[in-house]
């Protein structure tokens, strides 16, 4: 029997570590007996903390949550640099003659503050060229990944102990915090390496409200209407950082059959309209229908649809 509550759902679930994102998700359909779930944005398996998953129908929103920044707490280990950057990888290089001070450490991290290239560990689960980077790299190719953009917002020091660190940061989507522990060691000249990694913040989805898979067992057997659980959300409580569109009474029917309204058809605007901004689609009941696209400012006035989350009666 399905348990109705976390169908259609997202779950802010506080993953453990040793366990891969997969893992996590194949754990929860089996428990909770709900054939699609997915996750929006994975965790490596060394690390922990907020792994969101959608379920049903939520499936279709992990693309927006993925967008979100993130917020991580960690410790990267100076004197070692690793063939994965990170504590499970095989050290490629090693000092032990060196010193840093946290002077150093702190005037290192800001190098990397604001928009920045970064190269992806060569070990992840990218593809370049088609090929998976990890394939490539447990083959012994010879190959460099290929940079992207993304952005720092923030890259604190928090505590040292020498040879380890312990830091926060706040950064956008893309970002590997291992290749940024990577990076700081070859700023510094020592090499270094990502020892351990909670992931705190996820937009507005934060531990505090995450529910751990114990008490997602403990649920497991309570198929009738949804625990008052903040780790357990709503499409519509999940996308509540988008802005809210509200379209006139009867104008919905042409939203369920894939029709792009114009701004004309909204009776309220949850914020000025901004171009090429997502928002949520609302119905006159305050129902949400749909994912749209606020248009540019040359381009026809209506909200380009990107995703009918709303069942239709037929």
């Amino acid at each position: 029997m399905q348990t109705h509550w976390a169908d259609n759902r997202v779950l802010n679930v506080q993953k453990d570590p040793s366990v891969t994102s997969y893992k996590v998700v194949e754990q929860v359909k089996k428990l909770l007996r709900i054939r699609r779930v997915g996750h929006a944005g994975s965790l490596d398996p060394f690390a922990t903390g907020v792994l969101l998953l959608c379920t049903g129908r939520a499936t279709k929103i992990a693309r927006f949550l993925m967008e979100l920044d993130k917020e991580y707490l960690g410790t990267i280990r100076l004197g070692a640099e690793t063939e994965t950057d990170d504590l499970s990888g095989k050290v490629l290089l090693s000092r032990q003659d060196f010193s840093v001070s946290i002077a150093e450490v702190e005037k290192a991290t800001q190098v990397f503050i604001g928009r920045i290239l970064q190269h992806p560990p060569r070990v992840s689960a990218l593809k370049q060229r088609g090929r998976r980077l990890y394939d490539m790299a447990r083959r012994g190719e010879d190959f460099e990944t290929q940079a992207r953009e993304i952005t720092i917002y923030e890259f604190k020091l928090r505590a040292f102990r020498f040879p380890e660190l312990d830091f926060f940061v706040r950064c956008s989507r893309g970002t590997y915090v291992r290749a940024l522990a990577r990076d700081l060691g070859r700023k510094l000249g020592c090499g270094a390496h990502l020892s351990a990694l909670r992931r705190t913040r996820v937009g507005p989805f934060t531990s505090e409200n995450s529910i751990t898979m114990d008490r997602l067992r403990e649920m497991a057997n309570s198929p009738g209407s949804r625990p008052d659980l903040g780790g357990v959300l709503s499409m519509d409580e999940a996308l509540i950082f988008l802005p809210a569109f509200t379209l006139r009474a009867g104008e919905e029917q042409g939203i369920l059959h894939g029709r792009s309204p114009s701004l004309s058809q909204f009776e309220v605007l949850d914020t000025e309209v901004r171009p090429d901004e997502n928002v949520r689609i609302l119905s006159s009941q305050g129902e949400l229908l749909a994912i749209g696209k606020t248009p540019l400012p040359e381009a026809e006035q209506v909200i380009r649809l990107e995703r009918v989350l709303a069942v239709t009666d037929g």
